[in-house]
């Protein structure tokens, strides 16, 4: 007798989704679709491990979170405060000289334990941007639209910054969170 068969039938854990197949891992909820998950993902910056949650909220509310600056120490566990140098992309010609909006170009510095770090976006369209800390390519944020009021958040990681998952998983469940209420 297999180990298997003298355990009885399998337990919702040990099932193999389709997406896990595809090299995608989803954590199986809401009726067994997966609501977040990971994967090795080519984005236009390579290979990336990405981290994703689907949020019941409108990709443009999502979008709008992960690009005001007034939310990120909100969202992201490792961020306590934001201030910007310059603006860039549309933000730039943007009615509010004051705005908080990032778009490509746009700099400053974030307080990351305490200590206040430089960064730059380097790219911010089509619903993706990317930045650069202390001069150092970090973590891709991206939104994907999957009906009016659904829409998944993604966060993409070198592979050599796989250690950095679990504070991502906390970002996303705030944002989901964050999203919610701002949809009331």
């Amino acid at each position: 007798m297999s180990p298997r068969a003298s355990r009885g039938p399998p337990a919702d854990h040990d099932r193999v989704t389709d997406t896990e197949r595809s090299g995608e891992i989803g954590l199986l909820t809401d009726g067994g679709r997966p609501r977040e998950g990971r994967r090795l993902a080519k984005t236009p910056d390579g290979r990336r491990l990405e981290l994703w949650r689907e949020i019941d909220a409108p990709a443009e509310t999502v979008w709008s979170l992960f690009t005001d600056t007034d939310y990120w120490a909100d969202w992201g566990p490792t961020i306590s405060a934001v201030e910007l140098d310059t603006l860039g992309g549309d933000t730039a010609d943007s009615e509010a000289a004051d705005s908080t909006r990032i778009g490509q170009g746009t700099t400053g510095r974030v307080r990351v334990a305490g200590v206040w770090v430089p960064f730059s976006i380097t790219t911010c369209t089509d619903c993706r941007w990317t930045w650069s800390v202390a001069r150092i390519p970090a973590t891709g944020h991206r939104v994907e639209s999957l009906g009016p009021t659904r829409c998944r958040a993604v966060f993409e990681l070198s592979p050599l910054a796989a250690g950095y998952a679990p504070v991502c998983r906390t970002a996303l469940r705030r944002l989901d969170r964050l999203a919610r209420e701002s949809t009331g």
